[in-house]
C-alpha cells in the first residue's frame, strides 16, 4: 500500500522538529522575487485568541476570523500534512494573517493519532496497512456546519487547502462531497488510483501545485496513486473542460529556494462548466516542502476566493 511509504518518508521524531524545519523554510522564503518573510513577526501577529474561536467539541479546531467581517464569509479549511498539526501548517502557509486581511474564515483542524503516534487524515480506506473506523469527510463537513451556526457563512464559497496527506484528504472530500466544496488547492498530493472511486456529482475547481523533484509524493505518481498531470486532468474532465486545449499562464516564483520564476502554469479553462476551471502549477526542481513564497500564497488564496458555486 502506497501510504506505508508515504508515512515512512514523511515521519519525523516530533512536531517540534517539524515546526523548526517549517519555520526555517518560512524564514528562507525571502530573496529573489519572493520578498522577505519575517517569521518572528508573523508568529507575533498571529498569536493569541484575538479574532478567533474554537469549534468541534471533543475534537476541537481553531477558527481565525477577520477583524472586520462583513457579509457572509468564505471559509477556507487548511488540512495539514502527516505527523504535524493545523498550527504548524498555518505557520508554513502564513494563512492566519491572510484570513484577517482578506476577509475569510480559516479553519485549522487536526487529524487523529495513528498507531505510530502521528497525526493523520484518513484520506483513503487503508492507512499504513490498517483500516480505521474514522470518517474525516464527515468531521470536516461537520466543522463547516457548526461554524455556519455561529457566524454568517457563504455556502457557495467553501474551500480546502491541503498539503501532502492533507492534500489527499482534500481530494477525498471533493470526491465524496462535491456539492459542498467550491474549489480546493492540493500541494504535493494526489487522489484515488481508480477514477471510478471518485464519485463527484458536480464540478469542483482545483489548483494543483507540485514539485517535479518531489521524492515523497512523486510527480509522476506510483502504482498506488496517479501522477499530478493525470489527477489534474481528471478534475478538468469532470468540470467539462477540454483537456486537449490547455493554456499557458505566466510563470511564477513559487519556491524561494529556486532562483527566478521556476513554476510553470497550465490552465484548463476551455469549455468548462461556467464558473469552474482547473490549474496546474509545476515547480520545476521543487521538492515535497517548497520554500513557498508570498507570491504563491497570495496567488492561491486569490485563486480560491475568485470561485463561487
Amino acid at each position: 500500500m502506497y501510504l506505508r511509504g508515504l508515512a515512512r518518508r514523511e515521519r519525523v521524531p516530533d512536531n517540534a522538529g517539524v515546526l523548526l524545519a517549517l519555520l526555517l523554510v518560512i524564514a528562507g522564503c525571502g530573496g529573489g522575487d519572493g520578498g522577505t518573510v519575517d517569521a518572528s513577526a508573523d508568529a507575533s501577529n498571529d498569536a493569541g485568541p484575538r479574532g478567533s474561536i474554537t469549534i468541534g467539541g471533543d475534537r476541537p479546531a481553531r477558527v481565525v476570523l477577520p477583524f472586520d467581517p462583513s457579509g457572509p464569509l468564505p471559509v477556507v479549511v487548511l488540512l495539514h500534512g502527516y505527523s504535524i498539526s493545523g498550527t504548524v501548517q498555518d505557520a508554513y502557509f502564513r494563512t492566519t494573517r491572510r484570513a484577517r486581511d482578506n476577509g475569510f474564515a480559516l479553519v485549522l483542524p487536526d487529524g487523529t493519532i495513528d498507531d505510530t503516534g502521528n497525526r493523520f487524515w484518513n484520506a483513503l480506506p487503508e492507512w499504513m496497512g490498517r483500516t480505521y473506523a474514522l470518517d474525516d469527510v464527515a468531521y470536516i463537513l461537520g466543522l463547516v456546519d457548526e461554524l455556519a451556526g455561529v457566524i454568517d457563512v457563504d455556502p457557495a464559497r467553501i474551500y480546502l487547502v491541503g498539503h501532502s496527506n492533507g492534500a489527499f484528504m482534500a481530494h477525498r472530500i471533493a470526491c465524496d462531497a462535491a456539492d459542498r466544496i467550491t474549489a480546493f488547492v492540493s500541494l504535493a498530493g494526489s487522489g484515488y488510483l481508480d477514477p471510478a472511486d471518485c464519485v463527484a456529482s458536480v464540478p469542483v475547481s482545483l489548483l494543483s501545485v507540485h514539485g517535479d523533484a518531489d521524492d515523497t509524493i512523486p510527480y509522476a505518481g506510483t502504482t498506488g496513486y496517479p501522477g499530478v498531470v493525470e489527477i489534474t486532468e481528471r478534475w478538468a474532465a469532470r468540470d467539462g473542460c477540454d483537456i486537449t486545449m490547455p493554456t499557458a499562464g505566466d510563470p511564477i516564483d513559487a519556491d524561494g529556494a529556486i532562483p527566478g520564476a521556476e513554476t510553470e502554469v497550465v490552465r484548463y479553462d476551455v469549455g468548462c462548466t461556467t464558473g469552474f476551471d482547473v490549474d496546474l502549477w509545476t515547480i520545476r526542481g521543487g521538492g515535497h516542502l517548497p520554500a513557498i513564497t508570498d507570491e504563491a500564497i497570495d496567488g492561491l488564496i486569490a485563486w480560491l476566493l475568485a470561485h463561487s458555486r
